[in-house]
């Protein structure tokens, strides 16, 4: 009677999940670094096919987990994708994966006329529409300002602009939650970047901060394996 009553509800619930922002999000974990069976295709994930934008297929990290990601090609790194796989072992149904980052990118090409915000919202439209009467839960997991921090952008600039596309995402997408990580503090850049971040989660109800202290690098401006599990983890927690 006791394990009934204590039965997880969440084992049940459908998410749609979007990866959108920099290439943190798209990752630069090294596959290499993956342990036995973290690469093998894996039908718990479906991921959307970004370059037919024509369905959702099985998650294949090496293969088709960053089709049309700017600076980043299928078959050396990953991102939250790899955690994401440990998660939906949970549950009952497939989470439901649509990547729409780009690396390299700061906030100014991500306005709604641009080339990376309409193929977001390509990518949005069809898989929304694929997935129509299915979803429970749709979560939005942004990573995003690095490059601004190296740009120099003006703080102020980076907050009001990243405040409008965060609206124009939440629209789009008709997300439950959004969750944006915090940068790695190790430049007085990144620092005030993530001030402005603090100010955008008291602005929107929506939007959840994923700290990332604890998570390990790469290098300077990307989390490694470990540490891209660690945020994984932070978020689903945030997200579930």
């Amino acid at each position: 009677m006791n394990s009934l009553v204590r039965k997880n509800k969440i084992d049940d619930i459908t998410y749609h999940i979007y990866f959108i922002g920099e290439s943190n999000s798209g990752g630069y974990a090294l596959n290499s670094d993956a342990s036995f069976g973290e690469l093998d295709e894996n039908p718990k994930v479906k991921i959307w096919d970004n370059i037919n934008n024509d369905g959702f297929e099985d998650l294949d990290i090496g293969v088709n987990n960053l089709l049309g990601h700017t600076g980043l090609s299928n078959g050396v790194t990953h991102g939250w994708e790899l955690q994401l796989q440990d998660k939906a072992e949970n549950l009952s149904k497939p989470i439901y994966l649509t990547k729409c980052g780009q690396g390299g990118s700061v906030i100014s090409q991500w306005g709604s006329a641009g080339a990376y915000y309409q193929s977001f919202v390509t990518r949005s439209d069809g898989s929304k529409t694929a997935l129509t009467g299915l979803v429970d839960k749709t979560c939005v997991l942004i990573s995003f300002g690095i490059n601004d921090a190296i740009a120099l952008t003006d703080t102020t600039t980076w907050y009001n602009d990243t405040l409008t596309w965060i609206e124009l995402v939440k629209s789009q997408t008709n997300a439950d939650i959004i969750v944006i990580t915090e940068l790695m503090a190790n430049t007085s850049e990144k620092i005030a970047i993530n001030t402005q971040i603090d100010n955008l989660v008291t602005a929107l109800p929506y939007l959840e901060k994923a700290e990332t202290s604890g998570a390990t690098l790469r290098d300077s401006n990307h989390w490694d394996y470990s540490g891209m599990k660690t945020i994984t983890n932070t978020m689903w927690e945030l997200i579930k």
